[in-house]
C-alpha cells in the first residue's frame, strides 16, 4: 500500500510505480465516501480496491454497499468511462501491451502507422512456448469511437507462430483522424476464437504538416 491518494499528474515519472490504494472492503462505507470527497476536494487520484463482490468469505462486500458506493459517485457529479476507452490525441501507439495475455506464454503487441495512402497495423506476437503454434484464422477489425466498424481485413494463410517473436503487418485503407479501436480475433485449430482489443489515435502531426 499505503492507503491514500495519487497526485495528477504524477509529481515524479518514479510514482507510476507506487500507486496509492484504498481497500474499501477494509473500512466503513461512511469512511469509503469520506476518500472520495477528499479525492474530489484535493482534485487527486482515488483507487478503491474492491476484492469481491457477494461472495462471501473474508474480504467480501455485498452488491448493496458496492450500489451505494456508486450511487454516491453519481450524486458527487462524477461521470462514467464512455462505452469504449478513448485515448486523448496526444496518444501515440507504439508496441501497446496487451490487456491480457491469450494464454500466459502468449502476449501481443500493436502499432499503427500511415504508409503513404494505406495504413499499416504492425502486429507482434511473444511466444515463450516450447513448441510451434498455429491460427487457422487471423482477421482485423477497425471500430471509430461511436462504435462502427470501419474496416477489417484477413491473412489468407495460417499464422505459425515460432517460440520467440514474431511479426507480421496488415496494409488496410487510409484512417481518417480520430480514435479507433481494433479487435485482433485469432480462431485456433479447434475453431475457438481469441481476441484482443487495441486502442489508438491518428492524430494531426502539426511539425511535418500532415
Amino acid at each position: 500500500w499505503p492507503n491514500g491518494l495519487n497526485n495528477i499528474p504524477f509529481s515524479s515519472p518514479e510514482d507510476r510505480y507506487l500507486l496509492k490504494a484504498v481497500a474499501a472492503d477494509e473500512i466503513s462505507i461512511s469512511e469509503v465516501k469520506a476518500w472520495i470527497v477528499r479525492a474530489k476536494e484535493e482534485h487527486k487520484w482515488l483507487i478503491l480496491l474492491f476484492h469481491r463482490i457477494d461472495e462471501g468469505g473474508d474480504y467480501s462486500y455485498t452488491s448493496k454497499e458496492f450500489e451505494s458506493v456508486l450511487k454516491f459517485l453519481v450524486d458527487q457529479g462524477f461521470q462514467q468511462f464512455p462505452p469504449e476507452l478513448i485515448l486523448g490525441k496526444n496518444f501515440s501507439c507504439s508496441q501497446v501491451v496487451s490487456p491480457m495475455a491469450i494464454w500466459t506464454n502468449l502476449n501481443t503487441y500493436s502499432s499503427v502507422a500511415l504508409v503513404g495512402e494505406k495504413t499499416k497495423l504492425s502486429f507482434l506476437f511473444d511466444w515463450s512456448g516450447y513448441t510451434d503454434l498455429t491460427f487457422k484464422k487471423v482477421q482485423a477489425f477497425i471500430y471509430d469511437e461511436s462504435g462502427q466498424k470501419k474496416l477489417e481485413s484477413q491473412i489468407a494463410n495460417d499464422l505459425l507462430l515460432h517460440p520467440g517473436r514474431n511479426c507480421f503487418d496488415i496494409l488496410v485503407e487510409k484512417l481518417e483522424k480520430g480514435n479507433y479501436r481494433l479487435n485482433l480475433v485469432l480462431t485456433d485449430r479447434n475453431g475457438k476464437e481469441w481476441i484482443t482489443c487495441f486502442y489508438f489515435t491518428i492524430a494531426t502531426c502539426g511539425d511535418c504538416g500532415n
